[in-house]
């Protein structure tokens, strides 16, 4: 089966595993044929609605693939669909930082007018790089 065509519901195999099936998440990521940017008939992409979920496992998995293309206006659209859950498993500092130190974003594109989140973002992103020197 093709891991990137769409099934009835219009969502593919990869789409559903991001939510439904992690161990079968990383059977089609190590497909090279699976393209994990394949949004449903929505437009949405896997990565928002596994933020949606707060599947912190599928978010990770795809952030870390070398073939997740993720735009600005997507990043911000998956911090809003954490915010928007009640009891999240995810901070929106956590994926915040994934989508700093992964995709290369800045805390100032993802938190455009809100200065003490794009600070502590920055603190967040320093102490990592403080324990990663051995400081």
């Amino acid at each position: 089966t093709d891991p990137n065509i769409r099934q009835s519901e219009g969502w593919t195999p990869f789409y559903r595993s991001c939510f439904y099936d992690e161990q079968f998440l990383d059977i089609l990521l190590d497909n090279e044929t699976t393209d994990p940017n394949v949004p449903d008939e929505e437009g949405i992409i896997p990565l928002v609605r596994a933020c949606e979920h707060c599947r912190k496992e599928s978010i990770e998995k795809i952030l870390l693939d070398e073939r997740t293309q993720l735009t600005k206006e997507q990043a911000i659209e998956c911090i809003h669909r954490i915010e928007q859950r009640y009891n999240k498993p995810l901070t929106v500092m956590e994926v915040s930082f994934l989508f700093c130190a992964i995709h290369r974003f800045l805390p100032s594109e993802l938190f455009p007018d809100d200065e003490p989140r794009q600070t502590q973002l920055k603190n967040k992103i320093r102490l990592n790089r403080q324990k990663s020197a051995g400081l």
